[in-house]
């Protein structure tokens, strides 16, 4: 039941101020093919040097409102808000009773998160990532790290728990260093394949 009134919570995820300029981007992205590298929707901002790190989101966005309206946005943002916290619970252990307050405290603690925003993907993102680590799958930590990065700046968590990760591997399964440095190092050059390139 807690789970059903989660989802039904994350079907209300609100817009938030800067939605509409992450729609609006997304748009113009399209239509001109091309990145935005300045502010072009601001009157106090208008022509400042933009450092966008959510180029992907926004043309999510954007095809997602053309296609379903709001409804469709907010159901997305919604599920990858609901996915992020559902796969967070899952990689919780111990007894039912011990997890459902664990997914209580999540719910709560993330919902103020929870919004027609960028963050969202990282939220999932991150998620993805454990999972993905739990279960040895390190090859594909790369592949996420490009996708984040492009979605989201929050990647620079993602970049962090891999380090983790290899500092697990330094400290005591030395068998996998090279393998985890190698997907680390591989992970830092991710981001750098997005419109920022080396400047990420």
């Amino acid at each position: 039941l807690l789970l059903v009134a989660m989802a039904a919570l994350a079907c209300l995820t609100p817009a938030q101020n800067d939605t509409w300029w992450h729609l609006r981007s997304g748009r113009e992205i399209l239509e001109s093919r091309s990145f935005l590298t300045s502010e072009r929707f601001s009157h106090s901002s208008f022509g400042t040097e933009l450092q966008i790190h959510w180029l992907l989101s926004q043309i999510i966005f954007y095809v997602a409102f053309m296609l379903g309206g709001p409804v469709l946005l907010t159901l997305l943002c919604g599920a990858f808000a609901f996915g992020a916290v559902y796969g967070a619970w899952r990689l919780a252990p111990g007894i039912f009773e011990t997890r459902i307050i664990l997914l209580l405290f999540l719910m709560i603690a993330t919902a103020p998160g929870w919004a027609v925003r960028p963050q969202v993907f990282s939220m999932a993102l991150f998620t993805l990532m454990l999972h993905l680590i739990v279960r040895d799958r390190m090859a594909w930590l790369p592949v996420v790290c490009l996708v984040w990065a492009n979605v989201h700046a929050v990647v620079v968590l993602g970049l962090i728990v891999v380090g983790v990760v290899v500092f697990e591997a330094l400290v005591w399964s030395r068998a996998r260093l090279a393998r985890d440095g190698t997907v680390l190092a591989l992970c830092l050059l991710a981001p750098m394949v997005s419109p920022l390139g080396w400047h990420y």
